[in-house]
């Protein structure tokens, strides 16, 4: 992956320091990779209720400081700024891809494998974003930790799944979902 947004920033395997503002804009492009964002939602997105009094000035300084730390992968479209990755390359994407994959699996194995992986990256979390982008990276951790459990129960790893359950019911107590699959758990 060239860029990690969850946990420690990095681009190529480099840490990248980022005020909050340049960071905030990094995974709201990120998240809407590889399509272009307007200028509308980003003001919107990083500024809310108060914007700066020159916002097409105030993006152009934050995307000219995000080109400078990532060797400049931020292109200006027609339609707004585009994060020019791929999104396989992308940390919280290929989440999101891998949650996609346990849902579609048949193979019990497989989903473990996939699950697995999905909730140790989303554990990773992700801080100081705009509210639409934690709000989605915090459905996404959800569901990936919720498969994951869901997997340990399928392959009959009832202890593990108990633990993991445990903790995912007394931090989300009205998703019915987690408490089916804590009951097939203890009762295995």
């Amino acid at each position: 992956m060239r860029l990690r947004l969850l946990g420690t920033t990095t681009f190529d395997g480099e840490p990248v320091g980022l005020g909050s503002r340049d960071r905030q804009l990094l995974a709201l492009l990120a998240v809407h990779a590889p399509d272009p964002v307007g200028n509308n939602l980003i003001v919107d997105e990083l500024w809310g209720e108060q914007p700066p009094k020159n916002p097409t000035n105030a993006i152009q300084a934050s995307v000219s400081r995000l080109r400078k730390k990532l060797a400049s992968p931020i292109e200006l479209t027609q339609s707004g700024y585009r994060l020019d990755l791929e999104p396989g390359e992308i940390d919280f994407v290929v989440v999101e891809r891998l949650v996609q994959e346990v849902r579609s699996s048949n193979d019990s194995s497989a989903r473990l494998v996939h699950a697995t992986r999905a909730a140790e990256l989303a554990r990773r979390g992700l801080e100081g974003v705009s509210p639409l982008v934690e709000r989605r990276i915090e459905s996404l951790a959800l569901a990936a930790e919720e498969l994951y459990s869901e997997a340990l129960v399928d392959e009959r790893r009832f202890s593990e799944a108990t633990v993991a359950l445990e903790d995912l019911v007394t931090a989300h107590p009205y998703r019915e979902s987690l408490w089916g699959l804590l009951m097939r758990s203890l009762y295995g």
